[in-house]
């Protein structure tokens, strides 16, 4: 330790009144650096005793050389306690004058804690340094005002500026003038503190002139005083979602025109071969009449042939032209009892058979915004199905029910369970498609259109439908209905 200063002298009860008060640990040492105070605040701080130090080298605390420093210098230093542990410390070095003696004295604090603070900001700093300057989306920090103190690489590559011609620009010149309001009106409000951050779609404006879409994402920075000190925005570059969100609206307009088309050329074409059909109907009906006996066996099959194929073709036109409505009907939306709908629908079936012993159980059902005509439809596919595909010998008994299901929008979720003939699951699918069937038309009648009519209806009221089954065992067509669907 270099010659102290002189300095004024304290008198001893003043000195030791002021060591005993500091919360801070306080050594005080002679010319020779022996100890001659060691104040309770250093037995905590050095884990060792007064009476086991005074008289001791100052040296035997330290793992620097004290002699090294200047006087009145803050030190960084690292200490040892009794056990051998090192730890950091902080403090300063001063001498005090007792009567005509001049001493040095240390006042000491542990450093671990502000070590760590130090270190982990440091390491913080590293992590921003690192994901600011490699990170593959665009980073800027900006000015209140709008100018950018600093970009990164990946900023540059999108805009396609330099770094130099970024930082002598504002944000507001590279914002394509459409966005422009939106993106000043958010930093404006996060200025003011009434939002903690925003984000946006918008088009920066690239050197060459052409928009690059980005999401933007900002949030501000203050200091001490929760003054404005510089805007942190990231930008991520979505153009080519863009061009991608772009293109499937265009395909999916031009697929909506082609459905138009073909659901229109559909019922046309259904429509304009009732009256060909017709007339060949006509006709064979009146030969089968007037010539039934008068020919051959063969002739007459022959012609019931022709009969069987003419009804069959007329079912099938009629399928196709149901179907065609279901998305051309111009029926509105309307509240609809679906009880009152199955109740009505189950009588019409059982007025229809000459004996039936069938059951229905209707859970409760709800009232709910959707088209009348093609829910009473949907309902008389299925119901139907249920009494084709009963089982011979065994009562049909059918249960209808439904509940809600808090799915976004929310929905209803209805079920219809037969103990009918059921199907195998491999062909769960296929039985929704147009004209698919899985018996032949002498085993069990129909057009293979009733459960792609259901799948188009369902559809329209926001929905889908699919079926459970055990073959043998029966069948469970499901179906969801959109609580606020309105087509």
């Amino acid at each position: 330790m270099r010659p102290p200063d002189e300095s004024g002298a304290l008198g001893p009860g003043v000195l030791e009144a002021l060591i005993a008060a500091s919360l801070d640990a306080v050594v005080v040492f002679d010319h020779d650096r022996r100890i001659v105070t060691f104040n309770a605040g250093a037995e905590q701080l050095f884990e060792r005793s007064a009476a086991a130090v005074i008289g001791t080298r100052v040296d035997t605390l330290l793992l620097d050389d004290i002699a090294e420093h200047q006087i009145t210098e803050r030190l960084a230093l690292s200490g040892l306690r009794s056990g051998g542990a090192v730890f950091p410390v902080d403090g300063s070095i001063t001498t005090v004058r007792v009567r005509e003696a001049t001493l040095g004295m240390l006042v000491l604090r542990d450093a671990t804690a502000s070590r760590l603070t130090e270190k982990l900001l440091r390491e913080s700093d590293e992590r921003f340094r690192v994901a600011f300057t490699g990170s593959p989306i665009g980073f800027a920090l900006t000015d209140p005002d709008g100018r950018m103190r600093a970009v990164n690489r990946s900023l540059c590559d999108m805009l396609g500026y330099t770094p130099e011609e970024l930082q002598a620009m504002r944000y507001q010149d590279i914002t394509h003038s459409d966005d422009l309001g939106l993106d000043v009106e958010s930093a404006t409000r996060l200025l003011a503190g009434e939002i903690d951050h925003y984000r946006l779609e918008k088009r920066f404006v690239h050197k060459q002139g052409h928009a690059v879409w980005a999401l933007l994402a900002v949030s501000l920075v203050r200091d001490g005083a929760r003054e404005p000190l510089l805007f942190v925005a990231q930008a991520t570059d979505i153009t080519s979602l863009k061009e991608a969100e772009r293109s499937l609206v265009s395909q999916a307009a031009e697929l909506k025109r082609s459905n138009a088309d073909l659901e229109e050329l559909a019922y046309v074409a259904s429509h304009d071969l009732q009256e060909p059909l017709r007339v060949v109907g006509t006709y064979v009906d009146l030969l089968a009449e007037r010539y039934k006996g008068s020919l051959d066996e063969t002739a007459d099959r022959w012609i019931g042939y022709v009969t069987n194929g003419i009804d069959r073709m007329k079912w099938m036109i009629d399928a196709l032209l149901a179907l065609a409505r279901v998305s051309t009907d111009g029926e509105g939306f309307a509240q609809v009892a679906f009880p009152k709908i199955v109740e009505r629908v189950w009588q019409q079936l059982l007025d229809g058979q000459i004996a039936s012993s069938a059951e229905l159980t209707c859970g409760s059902l709800p009232t709910l915004l959707a088209n009348e005509g093609q829910i009473h439809q949907l309902f008389q596919n299925l119901l139907g199905n249920a009494f084709k595909y009963s089982r011979q010998g065994v009562p049909l008994r059918v249960r209808v029910s439904a509940e809600r299901r808090n799915d976004a929008p929310p929905a209803w979720e209805f079920a219809l369970q037969d103990n009918g003939i059921g199907l195998d699951m491999a062909y769960a699918e296929r039985i929704f498609q147009i004209f698919q069937r899985l018996h032949r038309g002498d085993e069990i009648e129909g057009t293979g259109m009733g459960l792609a009519i259901c799948q188009r209806i369902v559809e329209r009221h926001g929905g889908r439908i699919w079926v459970e089954s055990i073959l043998g065992e029966g069948a469970t067509f499901r179906f969801t209905i959109a609580e606020q669907a309105q087509r």
